[in-house]
């Protein structure tokens, strides 16, 4: 499966797709962006000026997917609206993703009885992300954060029996169960492009910050959050998966761009990313390849 959408031709399209340096070469035109003096015919960069384009590094999009079943689908209303608010104003007001790693490929050297002889052998790709921590610039009064975030984990297991009482949900202990996912997307400037993203899931917390209750008579201000999360992700280069943020992005183009007023109440165009997604055709295939 993996070899099918992170390689080969389908692949090597969406990376292109991608790349406004690439599809300005391979337009009808070619030959970059021409220059309008002839002293600058010789100038390389002066004819390729699209490659310039920089990548923004500040810029990226959290937007929910998914949150637990011990929330969505459970029978009282006031679990799955409060999980909704919270991964909601997680998404919202992050100002940091770390832990996302690099892309490896590992590899062996045997060794010969000649020490001038050395012939790699490539074994296994690998994708380092195994954690992914959020930071929130401040908690808000309740500690609605730190609380929510150990609601989650107790339920998980709880910390004086160690039992998962899943909020009192009839359903089977199991990973999808009580992860969540989101959507990270890293756009253009435009936000017409999805130009590198990833769908984060399994995502569990593996801390509730309740250091924030300390406190310092001298020392004032508003305490900041890091949430570290224990998640597996599925990375763009996934076909489905590119899709998939590619039309999320679109709906939060609207939200955010098109739509002056009233942040998409007057033109329909209200983010609810949740229902959206659980509705939506990609979203569906991502979780049933087999549809």
């Amino acid at each position: 499966m993996a070899t099918v959408y992170q390689s080969g031709s389908q692949s090597q399209k969406s990376i292109v797709r991608r790349s406004l340096y690439v599809n300005n070469w391979m337009s009808n035109n070619g030959g970059g962006r021409k220059p309008w003096f002839t002293n600058e015919e010789m100038d390389y960069s002066r004819s390729n000026l699209v490659a310039l384009t920089y990548a923004e590094k500040s810029l990226f999009i959290l937007l929910p997917a998914t949150i637990p079943e011990i929330y969505a689908n459970n029978d009282n209303p006031v679990l799955r609206t409060t999980f909704k608010y919270y991964w909601n104003l997680i998404c919202q007001t992050c100002t940091k993703v770390e832990g996302i790693g690099d892309f490896n490929l590992e590899f062996e050297n045997p060794r010969f009885k000649s020490e001038n002889i050395k012939i790699p052998h490539f074994t296994i790709t690998k994708e380092n992300t195994e954690q992914i921590t959020l930071s929130i610039p401040a908690e808000y009064s309740g500690y609605f954060i730190t609380a929510q975030t150990g609601h989650w984990m107790n339920a998980i297991s709880d910390s004086k029996s160690k039992v998962a009482h899943y909020n009192d949900w009839d359903g089977d202990y199991n990973n999808y169960s009580h992860s969540a996912s989101m959507l990270y997307i890293k756009p253009n400037k435009t936000f017409t492009r999805v130009e590198w993203g990833c769908l984060i899931t399994m995502m569990v917390p593996t801390q509730a910050q309740f250091s924030v209750f300390n406190a310092d008579s001298g020392d004032p201000g508003v305490p900041d959050m890091t949430i570290p999360f224990s998640c597996s992700i599925i990375t763009c280069d996934n076909i489905k998966c590119l899709e998939l943020l590619e039309s999320a992005l679109a709906k939060y183009h609207d939200f955010i761009v098109r739509d002056k007023s009233l942040f998409g109440l007057t033109s329909n165009t209200k983010l609810t990313v949740i229902e959206d997604l659980s509705e939506d055709k990609m979203f569906n295939i991502m979780q049933h390849p087999n549809l």
